[in-house]
C-alpha cells in the first residue's frame, strides 16, 4: 500500500479524499491544490443545511448550528446536538441521516481488464481525474474527485501489477452493512477536451468499517469515449487515433481500411460518368463501360488489376459503350456502341481499331469462346444472335459490313428452339448470354436468357459455320417458375449457374451440362429470403450472387459437386453507395494477393470492390 496522509479534521470526507490523494499518492503536488475544482462561490451555491468555506479551495460543509437553543439533529452524515445558545438565535443542526458513522480508510486496488490494457498498450491515453461515489441505502452519494498526474497513472491489467492506495471514507455503522463505490476515470480527448474514459464498480464489506477489506476496481473502457472525435467510440472504430477513418468513412480503394470494413473498398468513375454497363477483367486489366451524365459522352475505363489506384490507367471515351470483351491474346478490347450500332474494337493504348457495322439494335452482351474463334452478341428487337470471328476486328481500323451475307459475321435464327412441347416463337428476345466451349475442333455452346420467355435456350453452333445445329439445340426448364436473369459458368465449363427473381424470392439452379439439351440436368438451390438475383460470378469455391432489391451481394459455400454446401449460412456483403447491383467480374487470383469481386452498381457513380481495400 501506499501511505495516506489524512487531511485536516473539520474538512468533509470528499475534500479529505481529494487533499490526502494528491499530497500522499503522488498524484499532484501540494502546489497543484488551487486546480482543484471548487464546490462553491457563495453560501447560496451549497445545499440546504451547508455553507461555503474556503479550505485551500471553496467547499460546502454542513451547518452545525449557530448560537442559540438549537434542537437536536445530525450535521451531514453525522448525529448531534444544536449549538447552547448565544446572544443571537440559533436554528439547530440539518437533521440527521440516522446512521451513525465513521470515518475509516478503504484499501483500494485499481486494474485494467484484459481488453482496456490492450486498448493502452496500443493507444497513448492520459487518465487526468478519477471520481469516487459511493451508494449507500439511506444516505447522500458522495462523490470525490481526485486529479490525477499521468506519468505515474500506469494501469496494468489484472494478470500484473496494480495501482493500490489507501482511500479515506465516511461510512455508516450498521451491522452487516454493504455499499457500491464506483470509480470513473477521466481522459482528454485529441481535442484536448475532459471526457469519460473508463469505469467500474465495486461492493464494499463495512461489516467492520474499522478494518476494511481491500476493494478491487477492473476499470474497462467506457462505450461513449471518442479520443478523435469523428463520431464513432474507440470501442467500435478502427483507427481511433485518426479521424478520417471510422465506420462509415468515405473508403475509395488505396491500400487503407478507411471505413473500418476491412476488404471492402471502391472505385469512383471520373467526372461526368454514371451508371456501370458492364466489367470484365482478365489478369492484368479490368475493363469497365460507362455511360455519361447528362447526354455526355460514355467511356471505356481501364484500370489495374492490382487495383491499388482508385483512378483508372486511362478512360476512351465514346458515345454509348454496352457490352465488353478482352482478346488476351492480342489485348484488343471489343464493344458494342449503341449509337452506331458497331461492334468496334480498342488497341491496348486505347487506339481505335476495326468495326462491324451491324446496322440493327443489340442488347449490349459480347460473350467469346475461351479459344477466341467465336463470338456472340444478342440482338435487341428479334430472336436472334450474332455470330461473329473476334480476329477479324483486330487489323488495321475499317468498317466492315455485317449482314446476312457478310463473311466475317452470321445471323441465328432462335425462333424454332423447342423445349419438345412448344418453339420460342417471334416474340421472346435474348438477354444474357454465356458461352461454353471446350474444344477449339469442336462446337460451341451458347446459353441464352429471354425477355418474354422463362426458358432458358441452349444453342449448340457450329465450329465452322458458327450457324445453329438444330438437332443439337433447344429449350430448358431451368427454374420452377422463376424467368431466368442471371447466368454464369464455372470455370472448368461442368456447371452452369442460374438464378431469376424480379420483386419475390429469387430461384436458381445448377445444372450439369451435356452435348444436348437433354443431357442437361438442373438441380434448384435456396437464395437468401426476399433476394432479387441480378448476376451471379464464382470464386474458387465460393458462389456469389448480386441482389437488387437489397443492395447486396450474398456469398455462398460450393460443396466438390458445385452446389451450396449444407450446414454454412450465406455470407451477406453490404455495398456502400450501391443499391442496384447490376454486375459482377472479377480479378482472378493468379499474379495477385488474392482474387477480387467487383460490383458494377446501375445507380451510383462508382464500382464496389470486395476483397481490397
Amino acid at each position: 500500500m501506499l501511505p495516506i496522509s489524512i487531511a485536516p479534521e473539520g474538512i468533509p470526507m470528499s475534500r479529505k479524499l481529494i487533499i490526502s490523494l494528491a499530497l500522499s499518492l503522488g498524484i499532484v503536488g501540494g502546489s497543484c491544490l488551487a486546480d482543484i475544482e471548487s464546490d462553491c462561490a457563495t453560501d447560496a451555491d451549497c445545499p440546504a443545511g451547508h455553507r461555503c468555506e474556503t479550505h485551500g479551495v471553496k467547499i460546502c460543509v454542513a451547518d452545525d448550528g449557530g448560537a442559540g437553543s438549537g434542537g437536536t439533529g445530525g450535521s451531514g452524515s453525522d448525529t448531534g446536538s444544536g449549538g447552547s445558545g448565544g446572544s443571537v438565535g440559533g436554528t439547530g443542526g440539518s437533521s440527521g441521516s440516522g446512521h451513525e458513522t465513521v470515518d475509516t480508510v478503504l484499501p483500494v486496488e485499481v486494474f485494467a481488464s484484459d481488453e482496456f490494457a490492450a486498448y493502452l498498450g496500443a493507444h497513448a491515453r492520459a487518465i487526468t481525474e478519477l471520481r469516487f461515489r459511493t451508494r449507500f441505502a439511506g444516505m447522500e452519494p458522495e462523490i470525490v474527485r481526485t486529479p490525477v498526474d499521468a506519468d505515474s497513472f500506469a494501469l496494468a491489467a489484472e494478470s500484473g501489477r496494480s495501482i493500490a492506495f489507501e482511500l479515506p471514507i465516511t461510512l455508516p455503522r450498521t451491522e452487516g452493512a454493504t455499499f457500491d463505490l464506483d470509480v470513473q476515470a477521466t481522459a482528454l480527448t485529441l481535442a484536448g477536451a475532459p471526457a469519460h474514459f473508463a469505469a467500474a464498480t465495486a461492493e464494499v464489506d463495512a461489516t467492520a468499517p474499522d478494518s476494511l477489506a481491500a476493494v478491487r476496481f477492473v476499470l474497462s473502457l467506457s462505450p461513449d469515449f471518442d479520443y478523435d472525435g469523428d463520431g464513432y467510440s474507440d470501442v467500435v472504430d478502427c483507427d481511433p487515433d485518426d479521424p478520417t477513418i471510422h465506420p462509415g468513412a468515405d473508403d475509395p480503394c488505396d491500400g487503407v481500411d478507411r471505413s473500418c470494413n476491412p476488404g471492402v473498398c471502391y472505385l469512383p468513375l471520373p467526372a461526368g460518368k454514371t451508371g456501370v454497363r458492364d466489367i470484365t477483367c482478365d489478369a492484368t486489366t479490368c475493363l469497365v463501360a460507362v455511360g455519361g451524365k447528362d447526354g455526355g459522352k460514355g467511356a471505356i475505363l481501364r484500370f489495374d488489376a492490382t487495383l491499388a489506384a482508385p483512378e483508372p490507367r486511362s478512360a476512351f471515351e465514346t458515345d454509348d459503350p454496352r457490352g465488353l470483351a478482352i482478346l488476351s491474346s492480342n489485348s484488343t478490347t471489343l464493344f458494342y456502341e449503341a449509337s452506331t450500332r458497331t461492334i468496334s474494337s480498342v488497341g491496348a493504348d486505347d487506339s481505335a481499331g476495326r468495326q462491324f457495322l451491324v446496322g440493327a439494335g443489340l442488347r449490349g452482351v459480347i460473350s467469346t469462346s475461351p479459344f477466341e474463334t467465336m463470338a456472340f452478341a444478342s440482338f435487341a428487337s428479334a430472336p436472334r444472335l450474332l455470330s461473329f470471328a473476334p480476329t477479324a476486328l483486330a487489323g488495321a481500323p475499317g468498317d466492315l459490313e455485317c449482314d446476312a451475307g457478310a463473311e466475317a459475321c452470321t445471323f441465328i435464327r432462335l425462333e424454332n428452339l423447342s423445349d419438345g412441347e412448344s418453339t420460342l416463337g417471334n416474340t421472346a428476345t435474348p438477354s444474357r448470354i454465356v458461352t461454353r466451349h471446350t474444344d477449339s475442333n469442336t462446337d460451341g455452346i451458347v446459353y441464352i436468357t429471354f425477355r418474354e420467355d422463362n426458358r432458358l435456350g441452349i444453342a449448340t453452333v457450329d465450329a465452322g459455320t458458327r450457324q445453329l445445329v438444330p438437332g443439337a439445340s433447344g429449350l430448358l426448364h431451368a427454374l420452377a417458375t422463376e424467368r431466368p436473369r442471371a447466368l454464369h459458368l464455372s470455370s472448368n465449363a461442368k456447371v452452369l449457374y442460374v438464378a431469376g427473381g424480379i420483386e419475390s424470392n429469387g430461384e436458381a439452379a445448377a445444372i450439369s451440362t451435356g452435348r444436348l439439351p437433354s443431357s442437361h440436368t438442373s438441380t434448384p438451390f435456396d437464395l437468401p429470403a426476399g433476394t432479387c438475383p441480378s448476376a451471379l460470378k464464382v470464386i474458387g469455391s465460393k458462389l456469389f450472387v448480386a441482389d437488387d432489391c437489397q443492395g447486396r451481394v450474398w456469398e455462398l459455400a460450393l460443396g466438390a459437386d458445385g452446389l451450396p454446401a449444407a450446414g454454412f449460412a450465406p455470407v451477406e456483403h453490404a455495398l456502400p453507395g450501391c443499391t442496384k447491383p447490376s454486375m459482377l467480374a472479377s480479378v482472378p487470383a493468379s499474379g495477385q494477393a488474392s482474387a477480387a469481386l467487383l460490383v458494377g452498381c446501375a445507380d451510383a457513380d462508382r464500382i464496389v470492390v470486395l476483397g481490397r481495400d
